[in-house]
Order: structure tokens, then sequence, then C-alpha cells
């Protein structure tokens, strides 16, 4: 069969096959077309079409997330290329390997004043582990070696260690659609032996007794993939009396012993005993935290204990400004050198005064419930009680995330959201993707300001009964009523909560979507069975009353003081 006459294109599609991605989300365009053509004539590989390359980066991201694989994602030259860019950041952050592919022009016409030349080499060089510029035709021996060596570093790059995206620019000629009868691409594989990330045996010892010999320690989970073998290894851990797990939703930890709820639990510390709940040494695994009140009493308590930060980070990764070591391992890995040790812990009280402080945090927190009229608060726990299980939960940024901690995790449940860099964009998109790619339902909650800021999300042929969406609509902007700064300013109304009203049902009904709403606890009950069951692609507007809305919240963390 014939394919592109521009090998390096065709190398590519070859390079995805033989290292089993699955997945490779495209836009179209003309100067991408050789890469286009390749693709599309390798059965092997799912395409995934989104026009808008800002959704399309998102889609690539939400794949990638529900397969834990690398995913390439494909556009043409020009601004196209920059549309990426809020998708490749998140996915540096996320720790998720996308192989960025650029179409580019010839590199004797960038800078010319000729259509599309704009400067494309090492445009996401701040998000990506490495950039890599190539071009199309491969003219000699010489040239075909360094392509295909080149093809393989930027694989094994993205994929090995802290997994993260690469860039490959590639820069074609014209004519863009030539075809040519010779159907190999002379694409080799090139292997890297695998590197052990263990920990040695002296090293996981001294670790161990640290932990044994310390009266109160800390372990803080941001978000992370789910891992059932993470999770039982950090369950036997908060066994431990001088050991207490704090878990954020995200991270995909539970258990009996686990703290999740992270800022209902922190919120209820007395004042007066900061200083007996913080650790004496502080361990953090995954990502960026979104408690903002865990952070801070972290940063004001922790600061003069050990810190320990355990994962595969390129640099020194200080979130509770106090760090004392860089464990660089895989947090699994440290938990399993360290627990084989099994050296028995020093008498302690501090998991069992965690543990009360817990109960008295969720019994506070349902009683506050109960007394609350109609608001966020008031859907979101009704939403989060009334969750199907087996499903994957995407949450929006903004307040949406962060309310959705404030209530018991759901057994059986993922949670995902784009915390790497917390952006409003993408939600919607990356969402889809988890969808197209997983083979669980996928419900996603967001806030109507990320909703429409995302709505080319919706956009797609993609669509179907698995995803989900439930839409919070409070007139737009409501976090910033709650935040420290913007809620006291006069410019609050106009400049920052902008009092939009996003028109939720017209949307559905342009792209092909069942609609339901509800404006109360009865309502949302009912309207929630109803998209579940629904056998179409659904979407639910949840309506509540943003002058109260913050009020609510803040009461919330105040019901102790």
């Amino acid at each position: 069969m014939q394919n592109t006459s521009h090998k390096t294109c065709h190398r590519i599609a070859d390079l995805l096959v033989s290292r089993g991605v699955r997945y490779a989300v495209v836009s179209p365009g003309s100067r991408n077309a050789p890469l286009l053509i390749a693709l599309s004539r390798e059965e092997r590989i799912n395409k995934v079409v989104v026009v808008d390359e800002r959704s399309a980066g998102f889609v690539a991201l939400g794949i990638s997330r529900a397969t834990r694989q690398a995913v390439a994602v494909v556009c043409t030259s020009g601004t196209a290329v920059l549309n990426l860019a809020p998708a490749v950041a998140e996915a540096y952050y996320q720790q998720c390997p996308l192989l960025v592919i650029t179409a580019d022009r010839p590199q004797a016409w960038i800078d010319q004043n000729d259509s599309q030349t704009m400067r494309q080499d090492g445009v996401f060089a701040n998000f990506v582990k490495k950039s890599y510029s190539l071009p199309s035709i491969i003219e000699d021996a010489e040239q075909s070696w360094y392509v295909n060596r080149i093809l393989n570093e930027a694989y094994i790059e993205a994929t090995s260690g802290a997994r993260r995206p690469v860039h490959i620019n590639i820069h074609i000629s014209e004519p863009t659609c030539s075809l040519c009868d010779d159907a190999e691409s002379g694409f080799k594989v090139i292997e890297r032996a695998a590197t052990s990330e263990m920990i040695g045996k002296d090293q996981a010892h001294a670790l161990a007794s640290r932990i044994a010999t310390t009266q109160r320690v800390m372990v803080v989970c941001g978000f992370m993939p789910s891992d059932q073998q993470l999770n039982q290894m950090l369950c036997a851990l908060s066994q431990r009396e001088n050991v207490t797990v704090v878990a954020e939703h995200l991270s995909g930890v539970e258990g009996e012993r686990i703290i999740n709820c992270v800022d209902t639990v922190f919120s209820a510390i007395p004042d007066a005993q900061g200083a007996d709940y913080a650790p004496q040494l502080l361990i953090y695994m995954g990502g960026a935290p979104v408690s903002r009140i865990e952070k801070e009493f972290l940063r004001s308590h922790a600061y003069r204990a050990e810190q320990w930060r355990v994962g595969l980070d390129e640099n020194i990764i200080d979130t509770m400004q106090g760090i004392t070591m860089q464990v660089h391992a895989e947090p699994k890995h440290f938990l399993e050198a360290v627990l084989a040790e099994n050296l028995t812990p020093n008498h302690s009280q501090y998991a069992q005064m965690w543990h009360r402080l817990h109960q008295e945090a969720m019994a506070s927190a349902l009683q506050f419930a109960q007394q609350q009229p109609w608001s966020d608060f008031k859907a979101m726990q009704a939403l989060m009680q009334s969750l199907p299980s087996n499903i994957v939960l995407h949450l929006s940024n903004g307040l949406t995330v962060r309310y959705a901690q404030l209530f018991r995790r759901a057994q059986g449940v993922e949670y995902c959201c784009n915390r790497g860099v917390s952006g409003i964009d993408g939600s919607t998109s990356t969402a889809l993707g988890a969808a197209i790619a997983g083979d669980k339902p996928v419900l996603l909650i967001t806030g109507d300001m990320s909703f429409a800021y995302d709505v080319n999300g919706l956009a797609s042929q993609y669509n179907s009964s698995k995803l989900k969406i439930v839409v919070m609509c409070n007139d737009g902007g409501g976090i910033f009523r709650f935040i420290k700064g913007p809620s006291n300013l006069p410019e609050l109304e106009q400049y920052f909560e902008v009092n939009r009203k996003v028109e939720v049902e017209k949307y559905a009904k342009a792209f092909g979507f069942e609609y339901f709403e509800a404006a109360d606890e009865q309502q949302l009950s009912h309207s929630l069975q109803m998209l579940v069951e629904c056998d179409n692609p659904a979407i639910l507007a949840v309506k509540t009353p943003n002058e109260i809305n913050a009020d609510v919240l803040r009461n919330f963390y105040n019901r102790t003081k």
C-alpha cells in the first residue's frame, strides 16, 4: 500500500505501533497532511479527530490518564501549536507522557513573512522533558540514522523516570500530500534496559528506623494515579500508632485509618493545639495538594520537623518549605522497602489523636450540613453522597474540586482533576478523553465558568452515554466571593465574578446532549437518577443562589471556632 513520501512521518506511525501506543489524537490541517496520511493508514492505532487543538490536547491528556500509557497528539503549523500549550503544561505537572508532534514549515522559511512561518522549535521548552526538531524528508543514510535515533530517544525520554511530555517538531516541505510505493519506513526500535529505582538495604533500614523511633509521623498524599498496591502499603503503615496518613481524594488512597476529607479535618484543629497535631517527621508524595488549609497548617507548624519528599522528581520539591531529604524513588518502592524492615514503632498517641479529631470533625460537619439552606455546599453534599459506584469522577478546578473534598470519599470511585497547573481550561475535554479510552462511565462535575470555557469539548463525534456532566450554575466565578482578596474589592461583581448566566440547556441542545436541571434537593435527587440512567450523553444543570454560597462555605470552615 502506498504511504506518505515524507519518511519521518511514516516512521512516527511505526514508532507508535512498535512501542504499543494505542491512541493518537489528531487535528485537521494542511501542513500536517503527511502525518495524517501515515497515521490514517495504520490500523493498529486508534485515531481520535478533534478540530480544536486546545481541546485535542486535553482529550489526549484524558486518554493518557485513563490508559496510563503514552498518547500522541498531532497538529498542524502556526498558532495551532500554541493552542496545545495549556494541555502540555498540565500533562507535564501531572507526569503524563504525551508525544506532542507538530508540523512546521521548512526551516529556511521561518520568520520570512510567509504563512504560518512562526518559530515552533522549542516552543514548549518549559513544559516538556525535551524538544526535538526533525526534517520530514530523509535524504541519505546518515540522516536516516539520525531520525531513527531521535524518534527512539523521544519515546524513551517521555516514558522513563518521571513520565512527561516531549515535543517533536517536524519541518515539512511541499508537496505535503505526495505518496510513494515503498511501504517500509525503515524504522528500527532501540531499547533501553530497565534501571533499578529500588532503595538499598542499608538506606531502607535507616529510613525505617527513623520512622519507627519518631513519635509523630505524618504521610501526606497529593494527587496520584490510583494504585492498589500503593494503597495497601499506606493502609499497612497507617496501622502504626505513631503514624497518620492524610490523603486527598485525588490521591486514590482510601482505608479505615486513612484521613480523607482533608479540609473538613484540618479546619477542626483547635487553634491552641496546633503544635500537638504537627508532625515531627513529615513524608509527602504525589502532586500539588488541593487543600489550602492543609498547606498553611504544615507550613506554619511542620517547618521545624524533618521533611522527606518521595518521588521521581527532576528538581527539589519543597511544598511545605522545610524539606530535609529527597527520596528519589517511586512511592510504592519506598514504602515496600520501609515496611520490609518490619521495625516496631515506639509507643505513641499520635494516630489515635488524629482519628479522634477525624470523628469529631465529620460529626460537626454533618450537624452543620443539616442546618444549611439550598446552596453549592448542600448540592455538592447530595452529589457526593449519591455517586454511582464504579465510575470515574472528573472535577473542574475552582470551588468544585474543593467542595468534593469536604465530604466522605465514595467507595470504588476514582477521582480526577487537572491539578498539575490547576487551570480552568480543559476539564470537559479531559473527561471526554477518559470516556473515549476508559472502560468505566465518566461523570464530570464542573462549574459554569469552566463549562463555558471548554465548551468545544462538547463538539465531538465521540460523545456517548459513558459521559455525563453536572454543571454547578451559580452565575459564574463563585470562588472569588470566597477567596481572600477579591471578595473584599468593589470590582468583585464586574471584573471577577462577572455574574454571567451560562445557558447550559442551549449548549446541550446544540451538541446533542439530553438535558436535566435541579434547583433544590428533591429535584436534584430525581434529576441525578435520570442523568445516570440516561442512554445518551447528558447534562444536568444544578442551580444555586450565588448570594449565599460563599457565606455557607465560610461558615463551614469556621464551624468549630
